[in-house]
């Protein structure tokens, strides 16, 4: 049984852009033509990364290493869809850094990941749940590096809601589309999360903001502060 998905859910396209142009398993099909066939090998070995049965993770090590090459491979490119994809490649970096403890590389990553979307301002950037939780990234990192770890707790805690909200409704839609009724989506769940790209990307952010906030909660009570 394979679930459908549809398209993107609506309100993550930025985040979860890879996600939405590559409809097959590999993540290559319906990229644009212009992406060279270095960076599709690169996307289709990422995708073997966090889809593998071991479940290592959107975050896994070899992941993050494949995404410093991806974004050499999309650096320079000025089609229209180029930046998009840059700044999904950027906020992921973003969370490999500040989960590997580099928190002032993780602020300039999602700083650049604003850059790309050429957005008059952060505030407007804000108003959209596409793109508020990029901003409230770059925010936690720059609290982390400056040691307000408070500040920092209060943006990824506002980041996270914005992710779990997205994950209830996307579970949501493919339980719609599979006309799977409400009370057998538990049942689901363990396939939706080994087997749909949506659903891992979705859970690994989530994953990633709970291990920063533990992280964070450490800090507090052990008197340590954050790199």
């Amino acid at each position: 049984f394979v679930f459908r998905s549809g398209g993107p859910v609506s309100g993550m396209r930025v985040l979860l852009v890879a996600a939405a142009l590559g409809a097959a398993q590999d993540g290559t099909q319906g990229l644009p033509s212009w992406v060279s066939g270095k960076a599709k090998d690169l996307w289709g070995e990422l995708d073997k990364v966090i889809m593998a049965e071991s479940g290592k993770g959107l975050f896994d090590p070899e992941a993050c290493e494949i995404r410093v090459s991806l974004l050499k491979e999309l650096t320079g490119h000025g089609e229209r869809e180029a930046p998009l994809l840059r700044t999904n490649v950027l906020n992921e970096m973003g969370y490999c850094d500040l989960l590997s403890g580099n928190i002032g590389v993780a602020a300039k990553r999602f700083d650049s990941a604003i850059g790309e979307m050429n957005a008059p301002s952060e505030e407007s950037l804000m108003q959209n749940m596409q793109t508020a939780p990029i901003v409230l990234m770059k925010q936690a990192a720059a609290a982390l590096k400056g040691h307000k770890v408070g500040e920092a707790a209060v943006a990824l805690r506002r980041s996270r809601t914005i992710y779990e909200r997205e994950f209830k409704k996307f579970v949501k839609m493919v339980a719609k589309q599979n006309n799977i009724p409400d009370e057998q989506v538990p049942q689901i769940m363990g396939q939706l999360q080994k087997t749909n790209k949506m659903a891992v990307t979705l859970i690994g952010l989530l994953q990633a903001s709970d291990k920063t906030l533990e992280t964070i909660e450490k800090s507090i009570w052990g008197g340590d502060k954050p790199r």
